[in-house]
């Protein structure tokens, strides 16, 4: 009976051991699954505020692009349109006619210089000529610190080929003018500072514009020919621009101060040659902006031409000059 009753008590001493053994692993098993639960969850909470960051940040990215692109609009919007279809007008006038003749070539580089900034230099010409048919003005975008003027421009090439032929056993070489019609979207990049523009490298061939805020910001350019004046009041704008010129390079204030609000004028060092181009628009309440391009001589016969946007007034039955800025 002793041996039955330590028995017993061995036994019961068992159970509570491995009662006590199976509280341990089912609390351990517990905390592990507390700790693997909790790991999970600041895993998924981690995740989650990774995602939330990348979305915040695309998002903060999509305002900086789409401010930044506005802020090009805005700058884009601030150039006198008319002053650069004006100016790159007269520029293409130039650029894209090559004549044959090395003298003509000579005079229309001395022609562009004008329109460049210093050090832009010039490609050499092949042996092909080029002859302008027409363009237009197809829109303007922003690429950091200058602008872009595109153009479609439609000319036409004409090439020296040399062709053979043979007559009574003898091969006779000649030369034949091949003539290809070309259509291209020409991009012009250019600075505009002080109200002035200047190009700063030559134009080159471009794809078709994109009228959409992705990307680059392109802003059509639509100028109305509704704005024009009509032909008698172009005559008398030319007439008062000739009389303002002539008294413009001499500098008199007091005969300035009739013509403009706010006189000013040249040393005397220059005189007026002609007025070489004049285009007039309607501007603002009962205003005109005339574009004009004069032609000046210096002291040693030099003819140069400048241009101008000068904006007029009606005052006691006379024009008068409110404002006058160079263009380049």
């Amino acid at each position: 009976m002793k041996g039955v009753g330590m028995w017993g008590k061995k036994h019961k001493k068992s159970k509570e051991r491995s009662k006590k053994v199976i509280d341990y692993v089912l609390a351990k098993r517990v905390v592990r699954g507390v700790s693997v639960g909790f790991v999970l969850v600041f895993v998924g909470v981690f995740i989650r505020m990774l995602v939330i960051t990348q979305q915040v940040l695309h998002l903060q990215q999509d305002i900086k692009t789409l401010t930044e692109q506005q802020q090009a609009v805005e700058k884009v919007s601030d150039i006198d349109h008319r002053a650069l279809q004006f100016f790159m007008s007269d520029f293409l006038d130039i650029y894209v006619n090559v004549p044959k003749d090395s003298e003509a070539i000579k005079t229309r580089e001395q022609q562009l210089k004008p329109f460049y900034a210093v050090g832009v230099n010039q490609s050499p010409l092949t042996h092909a000529t080029r002859e302008k048919k027409n363009y237009s003005f197809v829109g303007l975008k922003r690429e950091k610190e200058r602008y872009v003027a595109i153009f479609w421009v439609h000319y036409v090439v004409s090439e020296p080929v040399e062709k053979e032929k043979t007559e009574q056993d003898k091969v006779i070489k000649t030369v034949e003018l091949k003539q290809t019609e070309v259509s291209n979207y020409v991009a012009i990049p250019f600075v505009y500072e002080y109200d002035k523009f200047v190009i700063v490298s030559e134009p080159y061939p471009t794809s078709r514009p994109e009228y959409t805020l992705s990307g680059h910001v392109v802003q059509t350019l639509k100028l109305s020919d509704s704005d024009r004046v009509d032909t008698q009041e172009v005559k008398g704008v030319h007439a008062f621009l000739e009389q303002f010129f002539k008294k413009f390079v001499v500098g008199n204030r007091d005969e300035l101060k009739y013509m403009m609000s706010e006189p000013f004028g040249l040393d005397g060092r220059l005189t007026f040659f002609k007025i070489e181009k004049l285009d007039v628009y309607t501007h603002g309440q009962g205003e005109l902006q005339a574009l004009v391009k004069v032609g000046f001589k210096d002291m040693g016969g030099f003819v140069f031409q400048t241009h101008f946007s000068v904006v007029l007034t009606h005052q006691d039955g006379k024009y008068v000059i409110r404002d006058i800025q160079y263009i380049n």
